[in-house]
């Protein structure tokens, strides 16, 4: 037998061993490629499902809901309470607009979120400034005239309050007209007991009309005069567009002790608020009032805060008041809402 037959059969099987190496090698290469690939995918449909932009869709729905609410024609007035009926929930089909009392067609120019504060695991509030015109020309009732009287543009400032459920986004209650901003203390709400006093309900009334007057009003001085510690107060208001009509009714609560708040009162108000062009709107307000002698004191207004999104670092782009950083979401003649942010 000849000797060179198996080294010729030996070097066939490094050939093939350097051949299978190879192709192992390939295999696990592309392996660890595909697992760093579903990796990054991962990473990416985390960032795509956070708090973030559950909250921008959050205010956007407070946005669309200040559009449609802002949004009618005297001639086609239920119009708007159909286009309502995609937000609310549990209020009148109007949301506080009084139909009887509108002054002429309103359109939205554009609305500007101007804060966002998380009240509660399920409850939200988004401060919107609400620029709109109305058509003074197309006046309800008004006789035919050949003197045009124009249109008027309106600056609103509108807190929303946006309710998270189960299956989306609604608003519950009726919102509020603001001068400016107002930040509550940090605090959880604690359900209490309904008083049903009617000398305190009788005095509670009063109370919300004389402090709702000033605030309304954007008399710092006056209302000051109302808050058991006058530090707590506003240390400066700009006078509203709206002025309080009248308080319609006063449901209290009595509210346990909590951190940082002692035992107190809380008011929830409903009011009729109006413009200088005599548009009528229901406002929710809420005071929470402590009992000393026989007199009520203002402990602060407005639902008691859990922190800011901004602060529990939830949402940290959120537009701040500085003007470099609205969010505008301008309403085109054609009704498709665009957002542009200024940066």
């Amino acid at each position: 037998m000849k000797p060179k037959s198996p080294k010729r059969i030996a070097g066939k099987r490094i050939i093939r061993y350097l051949f299978w190496t190879f192709i192992i090698f390939l295999i696990i290469k592309g392996a660890v490629s595909y697992a760093k690939g579903t990796q990054i995918i991962q990473e990416v449909t985390n960032i795509g499902t956070n708090h973030t932009i559950v909250e921008d869709s959050l205010k956007g729905f407070a946005s669309d809901f200040a559009t449609e609410y802002f949004t009618w024609s005297v001639n086609n007035v239920n119009d708007r309470a159909l286009r309502l009926q995609h937000f609310i929930s549990g209020i009148d089909q109007d949301a506080g607009l009084k139909g009887y009392e509108i002054k002429g067609s309103s359109s939205v120019l554009s609305v500007e979120i101007y804060d966002t504060e998380q009240i509660s695991n399920s409850l939200y509030e988004v401060t919107l400034n609400v620029r709109r015109e109305v058509d003074l020309d197309s006046l309800q009732g008004a006789e035919p005239s050949k003197v045009k009287k124009g249109s008027v543009v309106k600056k609103t400032y509108m807190v929303v309050p946006v309710t998270v459920s189960s299956s989306g986004y609604v608003i519950q209650s009726h919102p509020r007209f603001i001068g400016n901003q107002l930040k509550g203390e940090s605090d959880s709400i604690t359900a209490g007991g309904l008083n049903t006093n009617v000398d305190l309900i009788n005095q509670s009334t009063e109370l919300a009309t004389n402090v709702l007057q000033a605030y309304f009003a954007g008399n710092v001085n006056q209302l000051k005069y109302f808050y058991e510690d006058n530090g707590n107060a506003p240390s400066s208001l700009s006078q509203n567009e709206f002025t309080l009509d009248r308080v319609e009714y006063v449901s209290l609560f009595n509210m346990p002790s909590s951190e940082g708040r002692p035992e107190h009162i809380r008011m929830e108000t409903s009011v009729l608020v109006q413009n200088d062009i005599g548009e009528v709107f229901t406002n929710r307000w809420i005071l929470n009032v402590v009992n000393k002698g026989d007199r009520l004191y203002v402990l602060s207004i407005g639902n008691p805060k859990q922190e800011s999104i901004e602060s529990k670092g939830m949402n940290n782009q959120l537009p701040s008041n500085d003007e470099e950083s609205k969010v505008e979401i301008t309403t085109p003649e054609d009704n498709d809402a665009s957002i542009t942010t200024t940066e």
